[in-house]
């Protein structure tokens, strides 16, 4: 096994706003590809090898001038990206903490996501490749005391590590206060990485024929709704919601034309896994045992020939089927030639991304604002593992 992690390039980017110094960095292990920019700490290319050739099963850019422009615009898909401090829909873009209301800018409607227009997305991390033998990567950002909003300067740590036997790609994410006037001042903490996935490299410029399976035992429920797509602090049992239930599997878009994910475009929805499932995540993903516990979500390429499996730490996930992408947004070059397109756009891609509920600074009284408020000796930690399994048909 070869395995190697080395810095391609160091671009410096122009905007109105200043240069912005980004690092491309590569990670290999054997024939698998793994690629990111410092920009955002993005994944911007995930390239496996199969039968047919690599496969590039992620969205995203060519170049970092890309990433950086398409961050400050309002067409922003964050693909790959780190976002937070919080992750998804805050209510009314607000929350109250340490005494005080704090407001952040409303940027869908009346609430905030993904704590943009200044969140994590756009943030230039530090990186440090700790040995090129190795296939990880570690980026580093120190988000001042405000920023977005925020209180308390907090230190944010990602660390990417590509695996193989299988092939798998760990996200190890770190954050905690650094500095503040007030050694008793808490803050909201939430992070998640967006990378969009289409398991035939684009060769299908949608993802409604993948299939998606939750085994049995692990997803046991989804968020009640309000309007805004803002979470009662109810979770309704799965079995109750046929049509978001994939305990059986089906394709993403068998259920595109029926009911509240016809109103929705797709699937924009919180998934809660069950406890027992979490306890043993922790204990198998933080000593590489991940294998040992099942997935809880199985995403399968419409030929099945290739799968990807997710693990986590965290209590839940949003499933998001693209249907926001726009059709402005360019594709990278080797999704364009076997796409034919030279777009995304809806449904290009699906993410599932892991985190807490999605406003759970807002929801003490259900008891969700344990999981993502730390206080200044505390440490927000959390691991993804997504595995891909070449089933390779004769």
């Amino acid at each position: 096994m070869t395995s190697s992690a080395f810095i391609e390039s160091v671009d410096a980017v122009k905007l109105e706003s200043g240069t912005r110094k980004v690092t491309f960095v590569t990670l290999k292990n054997d024939n698998v590809i793994a690629k990111f920019t410092s920009y955002g700490a993005a994944l911007t290319h995930f390239i496996i090898p199969t039968s047919s050739g690599p496969k590039d099963i992620v969205l995203g850019y060519d170049t970092q001038k890309e990433y950086v422009e398409y961050s400050v615009s309002n067409i922003n898909p964050c693909f790959g990206s780190i976002v937070g401090r919080v992750a998804n829909r805050t209510k009314n873009g607000k929350f109250e903490l340490n005494g005080q209301l704090y407001q952040l800018e409303k940027n869908l409607g009346d609430h905030n996501l993904h704590s943009r227009p200044f969140g994590l997305d756009s943030a230039s991390f530090v990186t440090k490749i700790t040995s090129n033998s190795v296939s990880s990567v570690a980026f580093s950002y120190l988000s001042p005391d405000g920023e977005s909003g925020y209180p308390g300067a907090v230190q944010i740590n990602v660390t990417y590590t590509l695996l193989t036997n299988p092939i798998s790609l760990k996200m190890a994410y770190e954050a905690h206060i650094v500095t503040s006037a007030t050694p008793t001042i808490k803050t909201p903490i939430n992070l998640t990485n967006h990378t969009y996935f289409n398991l035939t490299g684009f060769s299908s410029p949608t993802i409604n024929t993948h299939k998606l399976k939750f085994p049995v035992g692990t997803v046991t429920g989804i968020l009640e709704y309000e309007e805004g797509n803002i979470p009662t602090g109810k979770v309704i049992p799965l079995e109750s919601k046929p049509l978001y239930n994939f305990t059986e599997e089906k394709t993403v878009g068998h259920d595109f034309e029926l009911g509240g994910v016809k109103e929705s475009r797709g699937y924009d929805h919180f998934y809660t896994i069950n406890p027992t499932v979490i306890s043993a995540a922790v204990a198998a993903i933080t000593s590489n045992k991940y294998l040992n516990i099942p997935p809880v979500a199985v995403l399968t390429s419409p030929d099945n020939t290739l799968s990807l499996e997710l693990r986590t730490t965290t209590p839940g996930f949003q499933l998001y089927t693209g249907q926001w992408i726009s059709e402005k947004v360019k594709a990278k070059s080797e999704h364009a030639l076997s796409g034919k397109v030279e777009h995304y756009g809806a449904h290009s891609g699906i993410a599932l991304e892991t985190s807490f509920p999605v406003d759970a600074v807002n929801k003490e009284s259900v008891g969700w604002h344990h999981g993502v408020v730390i206080g200044k000796d505390e440490i927000w930690k959390h691991e993804t593992i997504y595995t891909v399994r070449l089933n390779e048909v004769a």
